[in-house]
């Protein structure tokens, strides 16, 4: 498997690739170093490199450029974002070019059995008991809960509200969506809560006079929630490993080292991420139904 350094440019990316004219396999672009630990487990990795984009930015203009050069010795697995919601989604864009059946993999990944297994692998059996006795539908709840979070990082992008919603740094403090999230009473505490904590977090991380205005950001979000999307189109994997990592400590008061951080939750969820699983999503039907086609070896 071979990954390429971080904070490297998307055309130099592009010239790695292009210049490697000895391997006559594939390179699979993924988004981020995170992915690793979800899709190379389940890849034949024989006829194959993986690099990493770090960014799906990155990804799109290394692409491109290798488009251009008429180099088809790439295929590329990214997150939905906002695609299909936003109508981005042109299938016929390339058809070595695979999305998340959901808005990222982490929400793909919970949309299988691996939400309820993590928790059955590092909670104890009453623990979990408690768990599903009080919150049976506890991974709705938990979107419930960041519903209108992942509706501004949509506004966001739609109306350049000019917002920022993580750090800078891989190791940066994240949000903190307990400031508007109650998790002792697991309650949503309000738009204007939301707003005010997004909006002191992206104070110094952004130009100020490309910050809107708290009243336009507010009329931003209110168009935005007019439109009822598919919950797991919107709501993002960070804010929801996050949520759980706070459901356990703040609601459940339980100290546990495997879900203490969302970063710590992610790994878990991509640890906890079998064949078995790929293969309940439309991800791995597109990914199959293309090496049977090309008569690659893409998948064990």
């Amino acid at each position: 498997m071979k990954i390429f350094a971080d904070n490297i440019e998307p055309v130099r990316l592009a010239n790695q690739i292009s210049l490697d004219r000895q391997f006559k396999g594939k390179h699979l672009f993924l988004e981020g170093v995170k992915d690793l630990k979800v899709y190379p487990k389940f890849l034949d990795q024989s006829n194959l490199r993986i690099i990493v984009s770090h960014g799906k930015y990155n990804m799109a203009t290394a692409w491109k450029e290798l488009e251009r050069r008429n180099d088809d010795r790439k295929i590329a697995i990214r997150d939905a974002d906002f695609i299909r919601i936003r109508d981005k989604f042109d299938p016929d864009f390339h058809d070595s070019f695979f999305i998340t059946d959901y808005h990222d993999s982490e929400i793909m990944i919970t949309s299988t059995d691996s939400f309820e297994n993590v928790l059955l692998s590092h909670l104890t059996i009453e623990q979990y008991n408690k768990v599903c006795k009080d919150y049976p539908n506890l991974l709705f709840d938990l979107k419930s809960l960041i519903y209108c979070l992942g509706n501004l990082k949509l506004a966001n992008k739609t109306h350049s509200l000019g917002l920022i919603f993580k750090p800078k740094a891989a190791d940066g403090k994240p949000l903190d969506i307990s400031k508007f999230v109650n998790f002792k009473s697991m309650e949503y505490l309000g738009d204007k809560k939301l707003i005010q904590t997004v909006l002191d977090y992206s104070n110094n991380k952004v130009d100020r006079d490309k910050l809107k205005s708290k009243d336009d950001i507010d009329s931003a979000l209110k168009s935005t929630l007019v439109h009822t999307h598919n919950m797991d189109e919107i709501v993002h994997g960070h804010d929801l490993s996050q949520a759980l990592s706070l459901f356990i400590k703040k609601t459940m008061n339980l100290n546990n080292d495997h879900l203490k951080s969302g970063n710590n939750v992610e790994n878990c969820w991509a640890c906890s991420f079998s064949i078995t699983n790929l293969k309940e999503t439309k991800l791995y039907e597109s990914l199959e139904q293309w090496s049977r086609i090309k008569g690659f070896n893409l998948l064990k």
